[in-house]
């Protein structure tokens, strides 16, 4: 537990600025068997990463425990649905943490459908917003790395896109939700690049037209979003690629 929470949930938090992964549901997990064994096994998990004295049977012990338990609620109409879904998600990190592409994809599907049955979305608070938005974090990075799309619509997620909004210090999560959403759509437009040609030279020119005014829309997205963020966003300062030695394509910011 305390590796899970020193090491695992500093991440699964990046988003959230109440820090439930690592400061709230340890304390909930405790009355949770489900939730706590799901904890235990990312933990165990990151150990066998870092460590090769730890072996991987003990964080499959946890992992097949929680999983079990889980399908068992499901199958109970009565169930707590929040706390099935909270369960998912960290099994999500679990498969993350393990790598196992298609097992993770279809825990992400599954978290998601519970996540829908909670309710849960960006204009949710608390644990669900927590729960919500690593899940469609993990999604995305799935999504960009097999270059598939969302399947959870961004433009369906809610996100508060007013960008003269909350612009001093303090909300940088917000910001962070709103570069998810903007990466989520590019994610998809990078996804539904066309195959093939239209048959007709006209079509094609149509679509490469709307696909260049997609372009354009989203690049001036990022621009906005650059242009609006808080002061504690940016870095006090920084080098350019060609200033650094570390032959890296990116600044190097401080």
């Amino acid at each position: 537990m305390q590796v899970f929470v020193e090491e695992v949930g500093l991440w699964m938090d990046s988003m959230d600025s109440m820090k439930h992964f690592s400061r709230i549901l340890p304390f909930h997990a405790l009355g949770e068997p489900m939730l706590l064994n799901a904890f235990l096994a990312c933990g165990a998990r990151h150990l066998t990463m870092v460590n090769p004295v730890y072996q991987e049977d003990r964080a499959l012990y946890y992992y097949d425990t929680a999983t079990t338990q889980l399908l068992r609620a499901l199958q109970n109409p009565d169930r707590d649905t929040a706390i099935c879904a909270t369960t998912a998600v960290i099994l999500n990190v679990y498969e993350i943490m393990s790598e196992r592409a298609l097992q993770r994809m279809n825990h992400i599907a599954g978290a998601r459908a519970l996540i829908k049955e909670c309710g849960w979305s960006a204009r949710s608070t608390g644990i669900g917003a927590a729960c919500f938005w690593l899940n469609v974090g993990m999604e995305f990075l799935s999504c960009l790395h097999f270059n598939w799309q969302v399947a959870w619509e961004p433009d369906q997620w809610g996100v508060d896109m007013d960008f003269q909004r909350e612009t001093g210090p303090g909300r940088e999560e917000l910001w962070v939700h709103r570069m998810l959403y903007i990466c989520a759509k590019i994610a998809n437009f990078r996804a539904s690049i066309p195959r093939f040609q239209e048959p007709s030279p006209h079509d094609e020119q149509i679509r490469l037209q709307n696909r260049y005014a997609e372009w354009q829309r989203l690049k001036t997205l990022c621009d906005s979003w650059d242009n609006s963020i808080p002061r504690t966003m940016r870095p006090m300062a920084f080098l350019h690629p060609y200033q650094i030695t570390s032959k890296s394509a990116f600044p190097e910011v401080w």
